[in-house]
């Protein structure tokens, strides 16, 4: 259990020079004891009272003496709440600068927040919520007491920007105080509307334009316009513009960058590396692009390999060494009534989407017929690592036989090739170069 004071630090202090007395009693949870009366109030201690899990609310009041006479006890108020772990007891009214003490003006307060006006050299502020004062001179309020007081006094509260706000020559416009926070009168409701409802900024309800947390160190703002600036540390960012980014090293030496165009293009200086490995998803980081034009030198350490294995076949997107992805071959019928089956050469589902085959590797039992799904200009080598049994490709409507240990490379290009094939002709496009017999058994 945790005990949890509720007055913050507005509490005033007895008056200096005049006698007080102060009393507590204790209530449960939800009642509000009445103004205590006479020398000796029924239920009410002149010792500070422990607060215990059937009475959690610890109430104060009290009262002066002036030329021998006591006044009035002052309306109770709460000091203090016991609470279970966790539960935050009710936050204290928010004060908000006022200005000087004007006998014209009507001061309201709400649950939220109270105003804090300047009389003489002090402060004061309305001290009961949902109240309202006119023509009450604060200091004269409070030093009559009484069940009538409305102002209390924030007695040794001074700081700073208070000085400033509430001095009738230096307000600081716009600008609101509250805990550890400073921030604008002007900002957004919860729906994005103009809004000056700063109450509301406890509530959730209200997000200023400028917000600055001296506990933290946060600042929020709407929007930042720096000639120059350096951030160290992370950088968090939705979207954003730049004309050039410079990659330096440890002496801040310029080594390379990223430079944008304004015709859209991104020029990039130095060597450039994406790699790693993604543990999660057990093999490496990868890239993808729609398209690359490499004008300097290409090469692959590995290729992208199919294994068809007669009706079914495995695509391997971790490499031949790592596990292969199971795929059924569609099986047709040809015009003359042979079964072939479809060779898929682009992933198309699961960890191997978007993988283009770069070798369709053979190894069939079984002397079978296939059909190469190509896109065009898509290039393949075909390579049959079954050196006993022959298999079968269909290229412009004929079967090629691919000899146990053969090898030769497939393209297609349907839309070039003159005369043009018939729709629907099994390997319309594509073309098959040189074969290569590799016999070892």
């Amino acid at each position: 259990m945790a005990r949890i004071t509720v007055t913050d630090t507005l509490v005033a202090a007895p008056d200096e020079g005049i006698g007080s007395e102060e009393i507590y009693i204790l209530c449960k949870d939800g009642v509000t004891p009445g103004t205590p009366n006479g020398d000796n109030p029924s239920g009410w201690s002149r010792a500070t009272l422990s607060v215990t899990t059937s009475t959690p609310c610890l109430w104060w009041s009290k009262r002066t003496k002036s030329a021998g006479t006591w006044g009035a006890w002052c309306k109770p108020s709460l000091l203090t709440r016991l609470a279970n772990d966790g539960t935050e007891g009710h936050r204290g009214l928010m004060p908000y600068p006022s200005g000087v003490y004007d006998s014209s003006t009507t001061y309201k307060s709400d649950d939220y927040i109270t105003p804090m006006v300047l009389d003489g050299e002090q402060y004061y502020i309305l001290q009961d919520p949902n109240s309202t004062s006119t023509g009450i001179r604060p200091s004269t309020n409070y030093a009559a007491g009484g069940t009538g007081r409305k102002w209390l006094l924030l007695e040794k509260y001074k700081a700073i920007y208070v000085e400033l706000l509430m001095a009738s020559y230096g307000k600081i416009a716009s600008a609101i105080f509250y805990g550890d926070c400073m921030f604008s009168q002007q900002g957004t409701d919860a729906n994005g509307n103009a809004s000056s409802d700063f109450k509301g900024y406890e509530k959730g309800t209200f997000i200023p334009n400028i917000l600055l947390n001296f506990l933290t160190g946060v600042a929020k703002l709407n929007k930042l316009i720096a000639e120059n600036a350096e951030i160290s540390g992370k950088v968090k960012g939705i979207t954003g513009s730049f004309k050039s980014l410079d990659c330096v090293n440890n002496s801040g030496n310029r080594v390379g960058g990223i430079g944008f165009g304004t015709d859209g293009k991104m020029w990039f200086e130095g060597d450039m590396f994406s790699q790693g490995y993604d543990s999660a998803k057990g093999r490496g980081y990868r890239f993808y692009s729609s398209d690359i034009w490499c004008r300097g030198i290409f090469g692959a350490r590995e290729r992208s390999v199919l294994k068809v294995l007669g009706s079914y076949a495995y695509f391997y997107p971790n490499g031949l060494g790592g596990t292969g992805v199971y795929v059924s071959l569609t099986s047709k019928k040809s015009s003359t009534g042979d079964t072939y089956y479809v060779v898929p050469c682009y992933g198309s589902e699961g960890d191997y989407s978007g993988m283009p085959i770069d070798i369709i590797a053979f190894n069939t039992s079984l002397s079978l017929n296939y059909e190469l799904s190509l896109n065009e200009s898509q290039r393949v080598l075909v390579v049959n690592c079954n050196d006993k049994v022959s298999i079968h490709v269909y290229s412009h409507g004929y079967r090629n036989e691919w000899p146990g240990g053969s090898v030769a490379e497939v393209v297609r290009l349907a839309n070039i090739e003159n005369p043009a094939t018939a729709t629907g002709t099994l390997g319309k496009g594509l073309f098959i170069g040189g074969m290569r017999d590799n016999t070892w058994s």
